[in-house]
């Protein structure tokens, strides 16, 4: 169930109650103040349950709330269970301190620890007593200090998702899909093109921007004009319209290579990161960046939190009209084609092979990004599953495909195993 920066799979077969005792008895060694928020998944009552019983000191629990909510409040040590955009059949936890994510590091030290217990002992090293009864505090109240950090939202349609937001819908005047949907069965957790035909028919139909959450809250996407505007656009337009010359921004390595020449051209400093969005942040503090994105939708803003928040992000850009959005991504012309193969490569061969090749330009901030003449291609492999995803960049659609056919090859002399 561990993953490269937090907890995910199945329930009950990769995440399970017996799994989150143990999980509790190696937090209570590393933290004497757990903050516990989750969504509205259905394990996720018997999870808390699990990793309270495993803590074995009181816990205190923020409720049902987005993940951001979770995030900011963290203090000490926090915990959110939710599976963010993943089916409803998954489960899973993200870990934070101080307001932002626990380090990579730090989530395999966890691992290790967790691995060392022995699964038919008491998680806490106790003797198991029949009069053991788990203590969670509720501390909803706490929930007020993150909302008056959240500035007035103005104007759109909100499409909640039937996800974790669902818990703060108040905040929004108009909105689609606000009933709490723990299966995810009238909507999907995954706010993509295929996914928000109803928020992208709203903003037509209403003259509004529209925007949509991700399962947890933490991911944005924007619609205007009947149409999505994608993570690394909306970052353009947030840098254009929000920031000042020679601010600093991070921006995912996935991004398209026009929007970090377009914000360079605009005396942005952009500097690059690997893909997650706490492999972001880390980046981000490391160089005092004053905001940073990723193409999937994740924004944080460092006067706000050190975390990724939808909510905040929807409060500023709320204060836009219906149709900027779209006036402005109609200077991005390149087009980005996308192909996934499930095996493993050797990304120094791939990367030697890329560079024999003639790539003008050779990146390894995560996995391989290489700008030819006609097309740039970005190689990396998944954290969270065994395959390797392609972007092909190019301004006319034949020389992508041109790349892809080109990354196919290289990636197959580079193949690792059968």
């Amino acid at each position: 169930m561990f993953k490269e920066l937090d907890i995910r799979g199945k329930y009950p077969l990769e995440v399970n109650e017996e799994k989150f005792k143990l999980l509790g008895a190696v937090l209570s060694k590393r933290t004497n103040s757990l903050l516990v928020g989750m969504d509205y998944r259905k394990a996720n009552p018997l999870l808390l349950r699990a990793l309270a019983h495993g803590y074995g000191k009181p816990l205190e629990f923020l409720g049902v709330v987005p993940t951001p909510v979770l995030a900011t409040l963290a203090g000490d040590f926090g915990a959110m269970l939710t599976a963010s955009h993943n089916p409803a059949d998954y489960a899973g936890m993200k870990f934070f301190r101080g307001s932002t994510y626990i380090s990579k590091d730090e989530v395999q030290k966890i691992r290790g620890e967790y691995e060392k217990l022995d699964e038919s002992s008491k998680p806490n090293q106790k003797k198991p007593t029949q009069t053991f009864h788990p203590v969670i505090v509720p501390r909803s109240e706490m929930v007020a200090q993150y909302l008056e950090l959240i500035p007035q939202i103005e104007h759109g349609i909100f499409d909640l998702a039937g996800g974790a937001v669902c818990a703060l819908k108040e905040l929004f005047p108009k909105r689609l899909f606000d009933v709490p949907d723990p299966e995810f069965k009238s909507h999907s957790p995954e706010p993509k093109d295929e996914t928000l035909v109803e928020l992208k028919r709203a903003t037509i139909s209403n003259r509004m921007i529209g925007f949509a959450f991700d399962g947890d809250g933490d991911r944005l996407q924007v619609c205007d004009s009947g149409k999505l505007i994608e993570g690394d656009l909306t970052a353009a337009f947030v840098s254009e319209n929000h920031l000042k010359r020679g601010d600093k921004v991070v921006l995912s390595i996935d991004c398209r290579q026009e929007v970090f020449d377009h914000l360079e051209d605009c005396g942005i400093t952009v500097i690059t990161s690997k893909v997650g969005d706490a492999y972001v942040v880390e980046k981000s503090l490391q160089a005092d960046a004053i905001f940073s994105a990723e193409r999937s939708g994740h924004f944080t803003f460092y006067n706000h939190s050190a975390n990724s928040d939808g909510i905040y992000a929807a409060a500023i850009l709320s204060k836009h009209k219906y149709g900027e959005f779209s006036d402005f991504a109609k200077q991005f012309k390149n087009i980005t084609l996308k192909e996934e193969v499930w095996y493993k490569a050797d990304f120094a061969k791939l990367k030697e092979l890329l560079e024999d090749e003639g790539a003008e330009k050779i990146e390894t901030v995560d996995g391989v990004k290489a700008t030819f003449e006609d097309f740039t291609l970005l190689i990396r492999a998944s954290t969270t599953e065994p395959k390797i995803r392609i972007n092909s960049e190019a301004q006319k659609k034949e020389d992508a495909k041109k790349g892809l056919e080109f990354a196919r090859r290289a990636l197959i002399k580079s193949r690792v195993g059968k």
